[in-house]
Order: C-alpha cells, then sequence, then structure tokens
C-alpha cells in the first residue's frame, strides 16, 4: 500500500518595491503551496516515488507548479518531471541565505518550465553522484518544448563541503530566426557552485556561462554568499553579477537577510535586495514576511 503525505508553506509579507524609479508598497502573500507525496514498495529494493505540488495564493488561481514520479534502487534514481527548474548556481553559492532570492530573471536566471527525464546514479563514492538529462524546455504541453536540452553533470556532499557542476547543450533553434531572436537562444550552458560550512558561518560560489546561438558571445553569472547563525538569527549576504560579453550593460545586485526562527517551522525574516544596471538607477526591494511550513 501507498504511502501518502502532504506539506506545505504559507507567508505573507509587507513589502516596498522601488523599479525605475517607481515605488510601490503594501502587504502580499509571498508564499502559498501544497504538496501531496507518495511512496510505494515495489519489492525487489525498488521504489516508486510521486509528487504533486500546486501554488495556491489568496485570490489567485490554483497553478500546478511541479509534479514528479521517480524509481530508485540500487541501480540509481530514473526521475519522470514536469517542473519549474530553478537556479542552479544560487542555492550552493548562496550559501544558504534567508534574503529574497536572486533567482528573478532580473539579477540571475530564474526558474524554467521543462519536461525532464534523468538518470542519476547510485554513490560512485561517499557524498558523490552523477547525473544525465533530457528536457523540453519553455513547454506548455507533450513535445512541444520551445528548444531542446541534454545535460549531464555531477554532485558531490560529505562533511562541510558541497558542490556541482553540470553542462547542457540545447537545440532547437528557429532556422528562420531573426538575428535578433537568436541572440536570446542559448547553444550551451556550463555551471559550478561550492559551499563550506566552517562552522561559526557558511561561505558559497557560483557560476554560470551561457553561449548565445546567433552571436557566440557569452553571458556569465556570478554569485558569491556568506551565511551566519547567531542564537535563533540567521544573517544572510549574498552578491551577484550578471554580464554578456561584448556589452557595455552590467548588472549587480546585493542581497541582505535577516532571518528569526520562532520554531523549526516558523520564521520572521527580514531581507532587502538592491540592483544596478549601468547607466540606470538602482532598483531595490525591501521586505519584512511571516512564513511557516506544514
Amino acid at each position: 500500500m501507498a504511502q501518502v503525505t502532504m506539506s506545505g508553506e504559507a507567508g505573507f509579507a509587507y513589502v516596498s518595491d522601488k523599479v525605475a524609479s517607481v515605488k510601490t508598497s503594501g502587504m502580499a502573500q509571498t508564499d502559498g503551496s501544497i504538496t501531496i507525496a507518495a511512496t510505494d514498495d515495489l519489492g525487489g529494493g525498488m521504489k516508486l516515488s510521486a509528487a504533486h505540488t500546486v501554488d495556491l495564493k489568496g485570490r489567485s488561481a490554483v497553478t500546478a507548479e511541479n509534479s514528479t514520479m521517480a524509481i530508485s534502487s540500487a541501480f540509481g534514481t530514473v526521475l519522470l518531471g514536469a517542473i519549474n527548474a530553478g537556479n542552479g548556481i544560487l542555492g550552493i553559492g548562496g550559501a544558504g541565505g534567508v534574503g529574497r532570492g536572486m533567482d528573478n530573471g532580473v539579477l540571475l536566471d530564474g526558474d524554467t518550465k521543462v519536461d525532464l527525464f534523468q538518470y542519476t546514479t547510485p554513490a560512485l563514492m561517499t557524498g558523490l553522484t552523477a547525473f544525465v538529462n533530457s528536457a523540453d524546455v519553455g513547454v506548455t504541453g507533450a513535445g512541444d518544448g520551445a528548444f531542446q536540452a541534454v545535460g549531464m553533470g555531477v554532485k558531490y556532499s560529505a562533511g562541510p563541503l558541497s558542490a556541482a557542476f553540470d553542462n547542457t547543450t540545447y537545440s532547437g533553434h528557429a532556422a528562420a530566426a531573426s538575428a535578433a531572436v537568436l541572440a536570446t537562444q542559448i547553444d550551451s550552458r556550463s555551471r559550478l557552485s561550492f559551499s563550506y560550512d566552517l562552522g561559526m558561518a557558511k561561505v558559497g560560489y557560483g557560476t554560470q556561462t551561457k553561449q548565445y546561438a546567433g552571436t557566440g558571445k557569452d553571458n556569465k553569472q556570478t554569485v558569491m554568499g556568506v551565511s551566519a547563525p547567531f542564537g535563533a538569527f540567521t544573517v544572510s549576504l549574498n552578491r551577484s553579477t550578471n554580464k554578456t560579453d561584448g556589452s557595455a550593460t552590467k548588472t549587480t545586485g546585493t542581497d541582505l537577510g535577516i532571518n528569526y526562527a520562532l520554531s523549526k517551522r516558523t520564521a520572521v525574516n527580514f531581507s532587502s535586495m538592491k540592483s544596478k544596471t549601468t547607466g540606470a538607477v538602482s532598483d531595490t526591494y525591501t521586505r519584512l514576511r511571516l512564513k511557516t511550513t506544514f
């Protein structure tokens, strides 16, 4: 018989946002989702896991977020999923920071919709696994992704050190696309990130390089962060950069977070982010949030 669990999160905040000198502020729901997960023992050391997550935010429509199914055994894990793939360098390079986060599509790349097939090996040595995957990117239905992607990578986590590397190549670019469109389409992407727990603080660094189809130019994004506990408080600071070869424009950002744990699941969080693009005024985002998980 399958074992079924339900979990979720809810968060509300007072938000002050300034973009291009236009300021808005007020209450907002920042977090809200429900995940239903199930596991089934298939026998012979095999297990199936499935999970569905929906986004639930106040008066907004209920929307599908992630859906996955995985079979694991001594041979490793095979994962099938329709997911929003998150930023690949922020989680480790940001050293577990508790600020707003920089994966908003402005400072660093944001989520991408993918239909995914992935195989992950069993542990090759303590803490080390490898994976290969294939995905449709930017999908709304079966097989209709704007691009196709094939990737491989490794992950390591043991003791105080965590690290990850992956490389992905993309195909499916429209042959008749204009130069302006091709300049935004990716040929390849590589990512490397690591973090190290010093005890009194955790430090991290991440870097991502993308090569565009129409120009051969590289876009490079970096994030470095530090996170330190002080009793019930955790303070984090992240710094990011985003620049494309040959462009005079560079975007930099700083993200400060202060988290106060009311319990293992509930916390009050203050975060403040500032971003600056060459030739433009600075944008800022400040938030005071109460969040719980269940």
